[in-house]
C-alpha cells in the first residue's frame, strides 16, 4: 500500500511541475475568469491533443515488436 501511494504522490509531482512549467510559468491574468478559462483550455489540449510520454512509449515498444518479429 505504501508504494502505491508513493507512487501516486510521484505522479501528482510531476503532473504539478507539468502545469507550471506549460501553463502558469507562460502566463498573466488579469482575473481569476480568464484564469479558469485559460487552464480549461490548456487541460482540454493536455488530456486530449498532445500526445502523451506513456502513449509515445508504447508505440514504439509496438514497432519494435513489429520490426522483432519480421
Amino acid at each position: 500500500m505504501q508504494m502505491d501511494q508513493a507512487r501516486r504522490l510521484k505522479e501528482l509531482e510531476q503532473e504539478n511541475a507539468k502545469l507550471r512549467d506549460e501553463f502558469l510559468n507562460g502566463e498573466i491574468f488579469y482575473t481569476m475568469k480568464e484564469l479558469r478559462v485559460l487552464a480549461e483550455c490548456w487541460r482540454v489540449h493536455y488530456n486530449t491533443v498532445r500526445p502523451h510520454y506513456s502513449l509515445v512509449q508504447k508505440i514504439k515498444q509496438a514497432n519494435s515488436n513489429l520490426q522483432d518479429g519480421a
